[in-house]
């Protein structure tokens, strides 16, 4: 055995069930770098409208209002559409165009044409491929590995995403404390 083979080894006999697929492993990787860009986005666009553009408070509000529209507008379409199609293409073109309409801040901002408009239009668009992109996340997931139980497999969010968002952690806190006051106690 190679010193390669012997790290290797070393590596893989901690993880088991799933993390032993390559094709899990590339879809948790993906969810996370995606989760995590997805956090610094959130950040980020409010960020570029208070300390480059000086935005008003209104100008603030507006944004957010702007990024959260979509659920309210698409989310119930995009689920009943999303049912009738092949789940990863629609993840990917949305994870691409996400990607693209953020690209265009600082391209803007070099060209020094950035306004607070074309961050509205960026920070819908940006709501509108979350809606779309995010509506699908467990569909890849569950094809990956088709166990009835599986704990990673069918939660709401895998392995360490939920570490990229506050209002999930806090959720999760929340539904392990309320499941361990459901439990039936023992008869004495």
């Amino acid at each position: 055995m190679t010193m390669n083979e012997r790290k290797r080894y070393r590596l893989l006999r901690g993880f088991r069930g799933l993390w032993l697929s390559r094709d899990f492993r590339r879809l948790w990787t993906s969810l996370t770098i995606t989760a995590f860009g997805a956090q610094v986005t959130n950040l980020a666009l409010p960020l570029t409208a208070a300390l480059l553009l000086n935005a008003t408070p209104m100008q603030m509000g507006i944004l957010v209002a702007l990024e959260t529209l979509p659920f309210a507008l698409f989310s119930l379409h995009a689920g009943v559409l999303l049912d009738r199609v092949r789940k990863l293409p629609i993840v990917i073109i949305a994870d691409l165009g996400r990607g693209v309409a953020l690209l265009a801040i600082p391209l803007t901002a070099w060209l020094g044409v950035l306004s607070i408009e074309i961050l509205f239009v960026v920070g819908f668009l940006c709501g509108v491929q979350n809606v779309i992109g995010g509506a699908d996340r467990p569909g890849p997931r569950r094809r990956v590995d088709t166990r009835p139980h599986c704990p990673v497999c069918h939660r709401p969010r895998c392995g360490g995403l939920p570490a990229f968002s506050t209002a999930s952690s806090a959720r999760g806190f929340a539904q392990r404390r309320s499941a361990r006051k459901r439990r039936p106690r023992r008869m004495a």
